[in-house]
């Protein structure tokens, strides 16, 4: 449930991003993302796709600005307790240092042996 919960965060947010566009007449808008000011936005979206690891991405959404340079945006709404890493799990982990997992359980049971 918790999946169901995040995703409706989610996509209030890309509707509340549509409807200050709409409100101001299809201009772009700015955004305050925890203290960051991003400019000249017009479009919000959900980030589709999983990470290399085949987990959940850390990107939540994805922005589309006026900008000439850098117009798309990845943002995570993520909090600063959410428990990804590189896609979270032994798998991210293994993407960051690999082998490591392995080494792990090798010394883990020879000192149990």
């Amino acid at each position: 449930m918790a999946g169901a919960a995040a995703e409706r965060q989610e996509t209030e947010f890309i509707r509340a991003i549509e409807r200050a566009v709409r409100a101001n007449k299809k201009n772009p808008i700015t955004v305050c993302a925890g203290g960051i000011l991003i400019e000249g936005v017009i479009k919000g979206t959900k980030y589709n796709g999983r990470q290399q690891s085949g987990s959940e991405p850390y990107t939540d959404v994805v922005l589309e600005t006026a900008m000439k340079k850098k117009n798309i945006l990845n943002l995570s709404l993520k909090g600063t307790s959410a428990p990804s890493l590189a896609g979270g799990g032994l798998k991210g982990i293994e993407t960051i240092i690999p082998g490591l997992g392995n080494r792990f359980m090798r010394i883990a049971h020879k000192e149990l042996v």
